[in-house]
């Protein structure tokens, strides 16, 4: 049951975090012009950009193959 819960929520975080970041370029919410390039979605409205920089993300992290050093990290995004 932890597996699935832990797998699901992971799921549920690489999936969330592109249209949340979609969702803020599109408000512009930060005045930061680099947020608009994540703004644009597939004719789906899917945001692929936001996808490729989440996958990057976590590419990196898994990189760094250490837990502890990623842990405070990913508990302050958590956070916010």
């Amino acid at each position: 049951g932890i597996y699935a819960a832990t797998l699901s929520s992971a799921i549920a975080s690489l999936v969330g975090a592109p249209r949340i970041l979609q969702a803020v370029a599109n408000d512009k919410l930060f005045p930061f012009k680099f947020l608009t390039y994540f703004a644009k979605a597939d004719k789906d409205g899917n945001p692929i950009r936001g996808y490729f920089l989440s996958f990057g993300v976590a590419f990196c992290c898994n990189l760094i193959g250490e837990l502890n050093a990623i842990a405070p990290l990913i508990s302050q995004f958590f956070m916010l």
